[in-house]
């Protein structure tokens, strides 16, 4: 199931929210590396995996929220079974709600049954329906943000700088990726659009985000391919040229690998 309020520029409901599983590392949801301006807000449900946040490693259970702070690269991986709630707020429902982020940073993993139990109202909010669904939600977001701002915010870490030019070259890197990635991209094309050698990136690439820069770009193209197939009208075949495959045979093995399925749209 995938509850989902996607419109961040919406200034009535500026979140986006959804359910995700990682099954025996398969991912079914949002999990490989990205990085926006907004607060992201992790709640996981069941089974225990790995947050990878600006090469910062902590491993996470059912029961723990973990808050993705913004403009940080970050990733959910699991090798087994990981359920979990994804909450992402616009910067401006802090501001336009007395919250200035301006300096102020948050405690990345929290277990706290209050927070959880706050959490699970915005879940039961967003899965029902009143008369006055997005007032209720609003609400309910900033009941939780406000219990967060009160409790778990923290010092800003400091970053050298050598960490945080590598940090930049790894959004440089999936920046040109995402927008790439219907064509056939190759590791080369990716490595010069950054001034690292291609050992040193390629290693802090994994590091960044929990995958080489070949599987990251093979993940993302078959996440994008599982879309597509809903679309009955299309082929797997289309799909798969539209993507910059030229071979139907590795495509279907590689969305195999990624997806835990073969492609169709059936």
């Amino acid at each position: 199931m995938i509850y989902e309020i996607m419109n961040p520029s919406n200034p009535v409901l500026p979140f986006i929210f959804h359910l995700d599983k990682i099954i025996n590392g398969n991912c079914f949801g949002r999990g490989s590396g990205n990085w926006h301006e907004s607060i992201e807000l992790l709640y996981f449900t069941e089974g225990a995996g790995l947050v990878i946040c600006d090469f910062e490693k902590t491993n996470v259970k059912a029961g723990d929220v973990f808050i993705v702070n913004s403009e940080k690269v970050h990733t959910i991986i699991s090798d087994a079974t990981l359920t979990y709630y994804c909450l992402i707020v616009d910067c401006e429902f802090f501001a336009s709600n007395g919250i200035n982020l301006q300096g102020l940073y948050f405690q990345d993993k929290i277990n706290d049954a209050a927070l959880n139990s706050l959490f699970e109202n915005v879940t039961k909010t967003f899965a029902g329906f009143s008369r006055f669904y997005s007032a209720k939600i609003r609400l309910t977001i900033l009941d939780m943000l406000v219990y967060i701002a009160e409790n778990y915010s923290v010092k800003t870490p400091s970053v050298s700088d050598k960490r945080e030019h590598i940090i930049e070259a790894v959004k440089t890197a999936i920046k040109y990726i995402r927008l790439n990635i219907n064509k056939n991209i190759t590791v080369d094309e990716v490595l010069n659009e950054i001034a690292f050698s291609r050992a040193y990136f390629s290693r802090n690439f994994k590091k960044a985000t929990g995958y080489s820069i070949i599987e990251y770009i093979n993940l993302l193209k078959c996440t994008l391919a599982s879309k597509m197939l809903a679309n009955l009208d299309v082929s797997v075949q289309q799909v798969a040229s539209d993507l910059g495959f030229n071979n139907l045979s590795y495509f279907t093995k590689t969305y195999k690998k990624y997806i835990g399925k073969y492609p169709s749209n059936r």
